[in-house]
């Protein structure tokens, strides 16, 4: 797994925290697009979504793990819940 360390105080366990958190609490309606919308709110590199089905056809697993390998703590809290 690859962790982006970009955010003073930042640890994995924080950072695997935060995405439980998300796993756990946030509805499919909100956790399935949510890589495209940290995307267009982050400015990232869309390149990263070519790893994901469309958003329709994928689960939370999938979105689960794209996190786990593109998104920094600092990304996380700069998305929003």
């Amino acid at each position: 797994m690859l962790f982006r360390h970009n955010h003073p105080g930042f640890s994995c366990h924080e950072h695997r925290q935060l995405i439980e958190d998300y796993r756990e609490d946030y509805e499919d309606q909100y956790l399935l697009p949510y890589p495209e919308f940290c995307v267009n709110k982050l400015n990232l590199d869309t390149y990263s979504l070519n790893s994901l089905p469309p958003a329709s056809e994928r689960n939370r697993s999938q979105v689960i793990n794209w996190m786990i390998r593109n998104l920094t703590y600092q990304n996380l809290l700069d998305a929003g819940w």
